[in-house]
């Protein structure tokens, strides 16, 4: 699981950084808000329902 924590907050990192990104501002607030709503989403949801978790999680992908 560490792997994965790290490689996404890598990937989080250089995608911000690359090239053509611009509305750095923007960037600490929609993470905060995205994670307030992951943490929401997965409090309400009891370990053994965790397909209905990943299912809930997955359905903010655009």
């Amino acid at each position: 699981m560490w792997y994965g924590i790290v490689g996404m907050a890598i990937a989080v990192f250089f995608t911000a950084l690359g090239p053509g990104i611009g509305g750095y501002w923007w960037l600490i607030p929609m993470m905060l808000i995205g994670a307030g709503i992951g943490a929401y989403v997965a409090g309400k949801v009891e370990m053994t329902e965790m397909p209905q978790l990943v299912a809930a999680l997955h359905s903010f992908r655009v």
